[in-house]
């Protein structure tokens, strides 16, 4: 909706963003320009690097900037320890920050705990000491009842859904990839495909059983599909139990 109120008055951003935002906005996103984004926080030393940069500190701020939440697991959260924040200049409504934890293993000095914006862990856990320490750094606990071994998604979107938390970004790994996919609580999928071939052994973008047959493979179907650069960017819409 606002992208389409954009186009059709050009004045309209400008009731949302001010105007440093907005030409910002227009540098990082200048066709024009060799570099996407501020070059001295670019450096890289290879395409793939580069292409990584560019999906995950400009693509990625224009999803946040209007998702209601983040919704992230703990092996992402391990890994990375990212901040999970709008980075545009000025004052921004930061979204909620979800992280699904079932054991309770997020460190109390998280990145994603020392920035502004509501935080809520997800987690099976229930012992008080362990609850305590993330809730004096901040975090809001949500408890959920198991689902074999593991959080029950199901019921997770359900409650965030009484929290008028109604459109969630999924920046994820494969495991939490795969276990939102398979539970059918993924609307849309947005796939950046850069031109590189990096073999059997990279990790994929979900983990999924084994296929016993064809007829159990996911079917997409491609609403979008559109070059940026010299990468690809495909918007699909998942069609469980439609191969």
């Amino acid at each position: 909706v606002m992208g389409a109120l954009c186009y059709a008055d050009n004045d309209f951003i400008y009731t949302v963003m001010s105007p440093p935002q907005v030409a910002q906005m227009e540098y990082m996103y200048d066709p024009g320009n060799r570099t996407v984004g501020r070059s001295e926080e670019r450096a890289s030393d290879t395409d793939f690097e580069m292409f990584g940069f560019y999906i995950w500190n400009n693509i990625g701020i224009g999803f946040r900037t209007f998702a209601s939440g983040i919704f992230f697991g703990i092996g992402t959260l391990l890994a990375d320890d990212p901040a999970l924040t709008v980075r545009l200049p000025g004052s921004w409504r930061q979204p909620k920050r979800i992280v699904v934890d079932t054991q309770l293993r997020t460190p109390a000095d998280a990145q994603f705990l020392q920035h502004a914006g509501e935080t809520l862990i997800a987690t099976v856990v229930s012992d008080t000491a362990q609850r305590s320490r993330l809730t004096a750094a901040g975090a809001r606990i949500m408890t959920l009842s198991p689902a074999d071994g593991h959080i029950d998604l199901v019921d997770l979107m359900q409650q965030l859904a009484s929290m008028e938390c109604n459109e969630v970004l999924v920046e994820a790994g494969a495991v939490l990839n795969g276990a939102l996919l398979r539970a059918g609580l993924l609307d849309e999928l947005i796939i950046y495909m850069a031109p590189k071939l990096l073999g059997d052994t990279s990790r994929g973008m979900f983990r999924l059983p084994p296929l016993n047959s064809l007829e159990e493979r996911v079917e997409l179907q491609f609403r979008d599909v559109r070059m940026l650069g010299s990468d690809l960017r495909i918007l699909a819409l998942p069609q469980l139990g439609e191969g």
